[in-house]
């Protein structure tokens, strides 16, 4: 199958994230950076509380990046990394409204990923 297959029943929508029904589907959020590495953005303006408003009431699994310093959201050290041209290294950050399953919860179902109580 071609990899375009796997993707053919993905939706992009070309609209503002607050302009999205909300609907049980997975969200990847990954907005300019906030704080001084945002300004590297072209379109760097983003209601941070408004955002994260948002990503706390989706039907669905959010998922979201950011950098180091971040606060917007609970979020939880990914790794540092290696980003652009200059290969220049970045602590990045994520926060999910899901939680891994645990070992438990995996050899019950099918579940690897379950709502977190305290998003």
């Amino acid at each position: 199958r071609a990899k375009t297959g796997r993707i053919n029943h993905w939706k992009v929508r070309n609209v503002p994230y607050y302009d999205l029904p909300n609907v049980r589907a997975t969200y990847y959020v990954d907005p300019p950076y906030c704080g001084p590495a945002g300004r590297y953005y072209k379109y760097n303006r983003i209601d941070y509380e408004r955002l994260a408003e948002w990503c706390r009431t989706r039907d669905g699994q959010v998922i979201v990046c950011e950098g180091a310093g971040a606060e917007w959201l609970p979020f939880r050290p990914l790794g540092t990394m290696a980003r652009g041209t200059h290969r220049s290294l970045s602590a990045e950050k994520w926060w999910s409204n899901y939680r891994p399953a645990t070992l438990w919860e995996r050899m019950e179902g099918t579940k690897s990923w379950v709502p977190a109580e305290d998003s």
